[in-house]
Formats: C-alpha cells, structure tokens, sequence
C-alpha cells in the first residue's frame, strides 16, 4: 500500500520549483505551464503507488524534466531548418551594438546551455535553475551523487569553453 497523495498541497508548493526546471529548458512561461499540468496529470492517473512522499516530488522532477527536453529537442530540430533558411538569406552580419545588448547575451548564453550534451545540461539546469542540491539532482536522475558533482563541474567547464570561444 502506497502513502496518500495530498495533491493540492503538492501541486501548490511544489509548482514553483517544476516551473523553474521546465521554464529553463524550454525558455517559455506557457509551454512550461503546459509541461507541468501534463506531470500532475501523469501523476493523477498513475496507477502504481510511492512508497514515500519525496519519491513523487523526484518523479515529477524526472517527469518534467524529460518533457521538457522532448519540447526542446523539437524545437531544436525546427530551429535548425529555419536557421538554415535566415543563412541562406541573410547578407549583413549583426551589427556591434546588436553584440553587446542584453538580449543578445541572453540567447548567448541559452544557446550555449542548450549545446550542452543532455546529460551535462541536465545537472547544471537542476543545480543552477532548479535550485536543487546534488542529493537531490542525484536521486532525481538516480545517478551517485559524485557522478552529479563531476557532471556539474563538467557542464560549467564546457559551458565556459563555449562561451569564451
């Protein structure tokens, strides 16, 4: 027999934190939202029991986590044909003001995390968006958590490599 699922309470504390994953992934408040509703929904339906309440907050994590990344894998492979299509007829290259905005560091910096290998960029949305400790992140993905810890500090070093060019 299974613990009771408060899902109010879950689904209101919890919320917060499953947005900041997905949103970090996906860049989009709506489909992240969206992301979210389906892993409760999942979790509604979900016919075999948990045998303690942090395991449903890891599921959901896992959960949401992996619907974010089937979003953004979509994404990816679309973007791609359309960046294709803007080479193609672009004939200008940025100016040095378009460089140096904010907005422009901010793609940056998403695509430079989002060029990370799934297993790199996965820990490091975790621990540096989710908010999340390496015990966490390492039940989460049920990875040790020494292999969380080298898959941070990996990511940050790869990250850092890509940025610096």
């Amino acid at each position: 027999m299974g613990i009771r699922i408060d899902y109010d309470a879950l689904y209101s504390g919890f919320l917060p934190i499953l947005l900041k994953v997905a949103l970090n992934v996906v860049h989009d408040m709506e489909t992240a939202e969206e992301i979210c509703q389906e892993a409760f929904i999942r979790l509604f339906e979900r016919k075999i029991p948990f045998s303690k309440e942090e395991e449903v907050r890891f599921w959901l994590i896992r959960v949401v986590k992996n619907l974010s990344l089937n979003v953004f894998r979509k994404r990816k492979n679309e973007a791609a044909a359309v960046e294709k299509l803007q080479q193609i007829h672009r004939s200008a290259e940025p100016s040095a003001e378009d460089l140096f905005s904010a907005e422009e560091e901010k793609r940056r910096l998403r695509k430079a995390v989002d060029s990370l290998p799934d297993k790199l960029k996965e820990v490091l949305v975790l621990k540096e968006f989710g908010e999340m400790n390496y015990k966490e992140i390492a039940r989460a993905l049920r990875i040790s958590e020494s292999n969380v810890k080298v898959r941070v500090f990996r990511a940050k070093e790869k990250l850092a490599e890509i940025l610096n060019g």
